[in-house]
């Protein structure tokens, strides 16, 4: 068999394969998601310091302020990936020995505006207000950073925190 029969019954037999595989590749529709329109979230912090701890004023004024941002970033990571309760009940001779519950929160924070942070009536006590807009690919990327990095929580052996697919939940709805 010469070189160019056998090139051009190759392009041959491969414009075939492509004919009949072709209509089989048009019929399969791939799902477009529409696109969420963004969501603004706002979450309150409050943050105080006991006057009796040894510290100057301008510290506790600054100590203050400081937990009502975490404070505030805390209840902002709840309100985008939820919180995970555990909970235990100890009975003993019919009755409730020890009834304890503990939350945890565990998420990653960016882009989140600080919108004020202002004494309340003592100076020691803060209020820091906080707002996040989460545009459609938030939680794609919040996924794929979390999934670089073990859940923090409650030091178990499970490692605690919300477990990555739990937070995929968010991401698909």
């Amino acid at each position: 068999m010469k070189p160019d029969i056998f090139w051009r019954s190759c392009a041959g037999l491969a414009a075939a394969v492509a004919i009949t595989l072709l209509p089989g590749c048009a019929m399969e529709e791939v799902p477009v998601r529409a696109p969420r329109p963004a969501l603004t979230l706002r979450a309150v912090g409050y943050g105080t310091v006991r006057p009796d701890k040894g510290m100057t004023v301008n510290q506790m004024k600054l100590m203050s302020m400081r937990a009502s941002r975490m404070d505030a970033y805390r209840n902002l990571t709840e309100q985008v990936y939820g919180i995970q309760i555990a909970g235990a009940t100890t009975v003993g001779s019919m009755v409730v020995d020890n009834d304890s519950y503990k939350g945890y929160v565990s998420g990653y924070m960016h882009g989140a505006k600080l919108i004020s942070q202002e004494p309340l009536t003592d100076n020691y006590t803060y209020e820091t207000i906080l707002e996040l807009t989460v545009e459609d690919d938030f939680y794609q990327f919040a996924n794929r950073l979390l999934a670089a990095y073990p859940p923090v929580g409650n030091n178990q052996s499970n490692s605690g925190g919300v477990a990555h697919s739990d937070r995929y939940y968010y991401n698909s709805h």
